[in-house]
């Protein structure tokens, strides 16, 4: 078996989290605003004010402005028992209250980043992780309009990583993908790497992203399965070939279920196996709805505008409140204690560190040190300076159990030791599923079908690469044509024939590159309805 990179193999997992951060675009009769000018609005007197346009709340969640959009931010949550919902139930509770604050103006999601804490002794990096969760996440963590998904790593005094994807209105699709990414964060630490290889890597990572599955579960991808794969070592992969997206999401559920099983609450492991399955819809099962927001303009580049559709199942892209009565979760409730013991002290307070401003006087009279001080597992949280930095999640999480001893103790793990990834004996291909745009209820508009890839490519800017050679080629083909008649304008018919003869060769082979380039009408899955 191959050697785990993990140090914690067949011993104690370490100490993981999830955090989101959700960020939205603010409209006032349909022109976009400037949520700096709008930010007095969100702020409470019971929150810590980190700077002008950022707060800190009493249930742990931060909002703040990022050039003029206004984003939530969960605390980070422990990948103990439940935490999926409990860190869903943090971020509505953010959007129930960015909705109240501003009631006269109309929000649209922008983005979404999903924040994992990365085993501290994996050399392995974000290639390797994106890899294995890129195909699932392209399908839970974006809507078929999306411009792509992308990963990058906290390398320095964070160590973790960021999932970036589209902001997901449904609530139970997000609690179905925190569980899906707390459980793969094991698995891939457990592992040291993912079994799960794309060899034409049609998934890229860094600022130009792209959406590599346009048709969703329906689409195909080349896929190479190693059950104990080696980077120093070539060895022969146990599957290789072409299946459908769907097939992928069920073997890459095998290989996390034994993670899921754990970590989910009988509720929430149905919830996510049922988007799995497409009992329930993901956002980018809904073609036909997103298609007609496509064909009334509804979209601005990565911006949804404040259209409302006549659907009762998707009525548009608009931010509604949940009108849900929900409990804060403890974590909440235990970051929430010290802005509302600490405020007038605190200097900073981010995902993984607390600066107070602690001066000498208060070092030597202040009530809380000489409480510290009998306190000699908690003596490292604050020393005789000036500012002190309380570092590390779990000694933040210690802290604001200090201040309030009365709150519960808060689990930060849960014992994985015995627990590995799922075993996939097996890989067989099954029958392709086909999408039937009778089923597709996600609009009861009347939409044909078969919309031309590449007004998908030139409008939505999917596969970029295909849109910029077929510009290049066709300014390149002008060019040529220009000189060509210009010459025969000297030399007569004949340069002239032989420019339509070579243009003509030019047509018939960019023909047989899109035919290469798109799939054959045997397995042609281009779904999205026409908008003719």
């Amino acid at each position: 078996m191959t050697k785990k990179i993990s140090k914690w193999y067949g011993g104690v997992a370490p100490q993981k989290y999830i955090g989101l951060e959700n960020e939205f675009t603010t409209f006032a009769h349909g022109k976009e605003l400037n949520f700096n000018d709008n930010f007095e609005k969100l702020e409470r007197d019971t929150d810590y004010k980190n700077t002008k346009t950022s707060v800190r709340s009493e249930n742990g969640n931060a909002f703040y402005v990022d050039i003029k959009e206004v984003e939530i931010v969960t605390p980070p949550i422990p990948l103990t028992k439940g935490f999926a919902t409990r860190v869903t139930d943090l971020l509505m509770l953010g959007r129930d209250r960015l909705i109240t604050s501003v009631p006269d103006y109309d929000l649209t999601g922008y983005s979404m980043h999903w924040n994992l804490t990365s085993d501290e002794t994996q050399e392995l990096g974000k290639k390797e992780f994106y890899e294995g969760i890129a195909v699932p996440f392209h399908l839970f963590g974006q809507t078929p309009l999306s411009t792509g998904i992308t990963v990058r790593k906290k390398y320095k005094s964070q160590n973790r990583y960021e999932l970036m994807g589209d902001s997901i209105i449904n609530e139970d699709q997000i609690r179905a993908t925190a569980l899906m990414a707390g459980a793969y964060s094991y698995a891939f630490d457990y592992e040291g790497n993912t079994p799960f290889k794309l060899p034409r890597k049609k998934f890229r990572i860094g600022k130009k992203t792209y959406n590599f599955l346009p048709d969703g579960r329906y689409d195909k991808i080349i896929l190479q399965y190693y059950p104990h794969y080696n980077k120093k070592r070539i060895i022969l992969p146990q599957f290789q070939g072409k299946i459908q997206v769907q097939q992928y999401l069920e073997l890459f559920y095998q290989w996390i279920e034994p993670y899921v099983k754990v970590l989910g609450t009988k509720e929430e492991v149905q919830n996510l196996e049922d988007f799995i399955s497409g009992r329930k819809e993901l956002e980018y099962d809904k073609f036909k709805y997103f298609a007609h927001l496509l064909s009334i303009n509804a979209k601005s580049h990565k911006t949804f505008l404040p259209v409302e559709v006549d659907h009762p199942k998707n009525p548009g892209q608009i931010l509604r409140a949940s009108n849900k009565l929900r409990k804060v979760p403890l974590e909440g409730i235990l970051l929430g204690e010290i802005p509302k013991q600490r405020k007038n002290r605190m200097e900073r307070m981010s995902w993984d560190i607390i600066l107070l401003n602690l001066t000498d006087e208060v070092l030597k009279n202040g009530p809380e040190f000489g409480e510290l001080e009998k306190r000699s597992d908690l003596k490292e949280l604050v020393k005789k300076t000036t500012y002190e930095a309380i570092k590390g999640i779990d000694k933040i999480y210690e802290y604001g159990k200090f201040l309030n001893p009365k709150l519960p103790d808060l689990k930060l793990s849960e014992d994985l030791s015995h627990i590995k990834p799922g075993e996939i004996k097996n890989i067989i291909k099954k029958k392709y599923m086909e999408y039937n745009l009778e089923k597709d209820d996600s609009t009861d508009l009347l939409i044909k079908t078969n919309l031309p890839q590449a007004l998908l490519a030139e409008v939505n800017s999917k596969r970029l690469w295909t849109y910029h050679i077929r510009r290049w080629s066709i300014a390149a083909a002008g060019m040529f044509i220009l000189l060509t008649a210009g010459a025969a304008y000297y030399q007569g018919v004949k340069p002239i024939l032989e420019a339509e003869r070579i243009v003509k060769e030019y047509q018939q082979s960019q023909q047989a590159i899109d035919q290469l380039e798109e799939p054959g009408p045997e397995n042609d899955f281009r779904i999205y309805p026409d908008l003719k």
